[in-house]
């Protein structure tokens, strides 16, 4: 995979097997721009969360340490089952979501996967979302005085 540093769109290459060409020790098949960068470069990373053996994007804010994923789904759809809630923690300062009839929460989305969306403008109305994305919060802690 090649990420723009810039525009975070990113390039896959797949590995050939090793192939004596143009100084190269692997041929590298081109298959295009697969993503579409949501941050700079160095804010995305491509770990493979859903298990399927895929690139699952994750940006990850270094102002905030908020962090979003996009999973890599199968294209014909239809196969990733139930989504079930994994018991992250609330974020400080987040209400949490979910609530309401259907689950779907306020603005914020829910924490149901689904399309829901939110808006971010307190009204309750949200939108329609984009997809299967996530959010998640990383915690530093710092030792200021460690055990000797």
């Amino acid at each position: 995979m090649w990420i723009d540093k810039f525009t975070g769109d990113t390039q896959v290459f797949y590995n050939a097997g090793e192939r004596q060409i143009s100084g190269s020790s692997f041929e590298w098949t081109d298959k295009g721009k697969k993503y579409q960068g949501s941050s700079s470069g160095p804010n995305l990373h491509f770990p493979n969360l859903g298990g399927q053996g895929r690139a699952d994007m994750t940006e990850v804010n270094p102002k905030t340490a908020l962090g979003w994923t996009w999973f890599n789904s199968c294209p014909s759809g239809g196969d990733d089952g139930e989504i079930v809630d994994p018991g992250l923690p609330v974020p400080p300062g987040d209400s949490g979501g979910g609530g309401g009839g259907g689950g779907g929460g306020g603005d914020d989305g829910g924490d149901d996967g689904g399309d829901d969306g939110g808006d971010e403008d307190g009204d309750g109305d949200g939108d329609d979302g984009d997809g299967y994305t996530t959010g998640f919060w990383i915690y530093s802690v710092t030792i200021t005085d460690p055990p000797s």
